[in-house]
């Protein structure tokens, strides 16, 4: 058996307090809001419009973070105000109050994820593990969900404080965790036209943002969707949780099977079918049974397309831009969130929410169309340099 280095435990303890913490609150915060009176185009507007403002905020907070002494006091910062959001998120019913700690959070949160995605690539290539390896911790939002779940159906506050302690964990693990500096601190300083220039990571941004339109969809409005079927808070927990199992062998195999694919491509394509067929299940299936053990064998969409995309866009950047580079691909990923959430939301007056799943994951096949050209053209190329080198001879 392998031997990590003894980095890893920090790491899986940030990512797993991390990931357990905010699965709780995309899961269920919608149903939350929605269990004070707030409606479904609201709820759509309030989880979709704030990724619009990461539009001009990550970017920022990869610049911040490039030329930071260490990576790790911009993630930290940013965890202390995520938390204490949480914390007062209950304490008032208000539309506005809901409103204003919801914007503030979701940025906060879209920013801190890639900063940490960039801690763990570095820590990972430092130490000789992968970020597949360190992405395994995020397997712990089972325990979260599972204890979410039932605690929503005693209190529908305390999945905040739940939050706070998972978040905590996340925190605790981030001060021991290897110090990752700003390759721009002290130095000469970068702008982002390098990675605008990129053309291999350009072309990558149009596929993330099209199969983030029916993650984002998916996550502001199944929790909605299955409990509107008469499924109770403990039975959305057990979805969440089927939902998960598939991460674990993806992250297991994604290193190798990048490898061998050469690239992200074949990963975008599954991810798509696999958002279609669910789709299709959630738009038409009636069974919540069926729909449970459909979920263990459909739910890869948001896996398979973040982990091969963040290493993508993590070996194609200059070192001097590395937390950029993850904050460009967050970008893509929260357009296509913000689409579909807010457009959901809207839709869902003039659509039944099950027809929008179908539309929603249609949209995916865009992204599976869009991938096959780059795949089909470096295949030509490939197939060409061997006759080249023939002919040479």
């Amino acid at each position: 058996m392998k031997k990590f280095h003894k980095s890893i435990f920090s790491m899986w303890g940030m990512l797993a307090g991390f990931l357990a913490a905010n699965s709780l609150f995309f899961t269920y915060g919608p149903v939350y809001m929605r269990s004070i009176g707030i409606d479904n185009g609201i709820i759509g507007l309030l989880t979709g419009l704030p990724l619009l403002l990461t539009l001009f905020i990550q970017p920022v907070f990869g610049l911040v973070a490039d030329r930071a002494s260490t990576k790790n006091k911009v993630f930290i910062l940013t965890l202390l105000v995520m938390i204490t959001t949480m914390v007062i998120f209950p304490l008032n019913h208000s539309i506005w109050w809901v409103a204003i700690l919801t914007i503030a959070f979701t940025c906060l949160q879209a920013s801190a994820n890639p900063l940490m995605d960039s801690i763990c690539f570095e820590s990972a290539n430092l130490y000789g593990y992968t970020y597949g390896t360190i992405r395994l911790a995020g397997c712990c939002t089972m325990i979260s969900m599972l204890i979410g779940g039932p605690l929503m159906d005693v209190s529908n506050v305390s999945i905040f404080y739940v939050y706070a302690v998972f978040a905590g964990l996340c925190l605790f693990c981030a001060l021991k965790a290897p110090k990752v500096k700003g390759h721009q601190h002290g130095g000469q300083k970068t702008s982002l036209l390098p990675l605008l220039k990129n053309k291999k990571l350009m072309m990558m941004v149009v596929p993330s943002l099209l199969i983030y339109v029916s993650v984002g969809f998916y996550n502001s409005f199944f929790g909605i969707h299955f409990t509107g079927m008469g499924a109770s808070n403990s039975l959305l927990a057990i979805a969440t949780l089927f939902s998960i199992i598939i991460e674990t062998p993806v992250l297991l195999l994604g290193d190798k099977l990048y490898k061998k694919f050469g690239g992200p491509y074949w990963f975008i394509i599954v991810a798509a079918l696999c958002a279609v067929v669910k789709g299709l299940i959630l738009g038409r299936c009636t069974s919540i049974p069926f729909i449970l053990v459909s979920l263990i064998f459909l739910s890869g969409t948001n896996i398979l397309t973040y982990l091969p995309m963040s290493t993508y866009f993590n070996e194609n950047a200059p070192l001097e831009l590395k937390a950029s580079s993850l904050m460009l691909f967050a970008v893509a990923m929260n357009v296509g969130k913000m689409l579909g959430s807010v457009g959901g939301g809207f839709l869902n007056n003039l659509l039944p929410l099950g027809d929008l799943f179908i539309l929603t994951g249609c949209i995916s096949l865009c992204a599976a169309l869009w991938v096959s050209v780059p795949m089909i053209l470096e295949r030509r190329r490939n197939r060409r340099e061997p006759e080249k080198l023939e002919a040479n001879l």
